[in-house]
């Protein structure tokens, strides 16, 4: 079972850690929490979100099965 966290704007994987990412991991689930704040710096803010969500479909294709998705803000 695979689970992706996505954080929102100003946050960060850490915003997910303390109530989400330990106990979904301790029930079985592989815990996937790509961050958005690696793409800042890299690449231009017109295309930050296209380059993000183009990332988190790749990651999630890799999966090979139906995954769950979380998502906070933005």
């Amino acid at each position: 079972k695979d689970i992706f966290f996505i954080h929102g704007v100003y946050h960060g994987c850490w915003c997910w850690e303390e109530d989400f990412l330990k106990k979904f991991r301790d029930n079985g689930y592989n815990i996937h929490c790509p961050n958005l704040r690696e793409y800042t710096e890299k690449d231009h803010k017109e295309s930050l979100l296209l380059t993000y969500t183009e990332h988190l479909h790749r990651i999630v294709k890799k999966c090979g099965q139906k995954a769950i998705v979380a998502v906070h803000s933005a």
